[in-house]
């Protein structure tokens, strides 16, 4: 088994990235899980900081995953549900 390759750190913001989404322009959108702000970090390929855009109008409970569609549409999904007690799982 190999070891895992590290590239490059992630910004201190960035303490339980979850979610992980290329935007095409050598930029990466990431979120972190539970217990942060609903905020989307874009990072370049080294790990440096380049935007935050907080969603300050979308609930976060539980943030687990981020995808684009064809058109350049985003959707996070908020459905982490570990204790399985959740039963308002959106996307």
């Amino acid at each position: 088994m190999l070891d895992p390759l590290i590239i490059t750190e992630l910004p201190i913001g960035i303490n339980e990235g979850s979610g992980i989404e290329f935007n095409g322009s050598q930029s990466i959108w990431i979120h972190n899980d539970s217990d942060d702000l609903p905020i989307l970090y874009k990072i370049n390929e080294q790990g440096d900081l380049l935007n935050e855009l907080e969603l300050n109008e979308l609930n976060h409970i539980d943030w687990e995953e981020i995808a684009k569609d064809n058109y350049g549409n985003y959707y996070i999904g908020d459905f982490g549900n570990n204790y399985s007690i959740r039963d308002d799982l959106v996307i």
